[in-house]
């Protein structure tokens, strides 16, 4: 038989075939590279079926669900209060405390402000700057003692704080059969204040951060700017906060404004708030 010879490369045929492998290398990295972001788009897809199974919200036994039946109670609460809102002897007093961020001891300025729903939406507010810690300087948080819009602050010492606090709330005790005090993140408000005075044990707690994360099913904290500026009706001044007064007073006009849903929330399991229809704005709660 006989042999088979391959012909001999020639410099124009090896030239030829650099070109055709230069030519392939750059189309499989054209190609590479205009797929890639739909190779990664497709490879996230497949794993959606997975995030979907995981995902707080994919049932109503999800722990995000748990997290915010916690505060169920209370929006309840308050939409009790706001359907007994004609008794005239309940009264709510919101609190509010700022403290210095290089010493949370060190309390700055106390405002508070109480609302009577029958009185013709009576509102009245106090605002005290503490002597010798009003000057200090936060580090990180804003706050300005000095732009109280709702009257005259006055300035006391710190072992001044007790009696005050416990002469208005007796008083208070003694006139309402219903005090409820308030704050956004009362909790932490009536931490601050321990060292000092402890709220009576008779009186109904309520936080406007609670009931807002619950009537807008959110498990995360939010802040008292953000709560505001999410509900409708709750009329503020975004350049005064940051001030004990003016926050306490913005701190009754959230709760307004969230009584308004509580007692709705009650019968439904979402409100839209962009199409819920709220009473006109008293225009004292400016």
């Amino acid at each position: 038989m006989a042999e088979s010879h391959s012909p001999s490369a020639t410099p124009e045929s090896a030239s030829l075939a650099e070109e055709h492998r230069t030519e392939a290398s750059w189309t499989y990295l054209l190609v590479t590279t205009t797929l890639r972001p739909f190779t990664y788009i497709f490879n996230k897809m497949k794993l959606l079926p997975d995030v979907w199974n995981l995902s707080p919200k994919a049932s109503g036994n999800s722990p995000t669900t748990a997290g915010i039946e916690q505060f169920a109670q209370e929006n309840a609460q308050l939409a009790a209060f706001w359907k007994d809102s004609s008794n005239p002897s309940m009264i709510f007093a919101a609190l509010d405390v700022h403290a210095w961020d290089g010493n949370r001891e060190k309390i700055m300025e106390i405002g508070l402000s109480t609302w009577t729903p029958v009185k013709a939406h009576k509102t009245q507010c106090f605002h005290w700057k503490i002597e010798g810690n009003v000057e200090l300087q936060n580090r990180y948080l804003a706050h300005d003692a000095d732009i109280f819009l709702f009257g005259a602050s006055e300035v006391i010492a710190e072992p001044d704080i007790e009696p005050i606090l416990s002469s208005v709330f007796e008083s208070l005790a003694m006139r309402f059969k219903h005090v409820v005090i308030v704050g956004h993140g009362i909790d932490s408000t009536l931490e601050l204040l321990k060292r000092y005075w402890n709220a009576p044990m008779s009186m109904t707690v309520l936080d406007t951060q609670k009931i807002w994360q619950f009537q807008h099913q959110e498990l995360n904290q939010v802040s008292f700017e953000k709560a505001l500026r999410t509900t409708p009706g709750a009329n503020y001044n975004k350049y005064v906060l940051q001030n004990a007064g003016n926050d306490a007073r913005y701190t009754i006009n959230l709760l307004r404004a969230l009584g308004e849903v509580a007692q709705h929330f009650q019968h439904r399991d979402h409100i839209d708030h962009e199409h819920f229809a709220f009473p006109p704005a008293d225009p004292l709660v400016w």
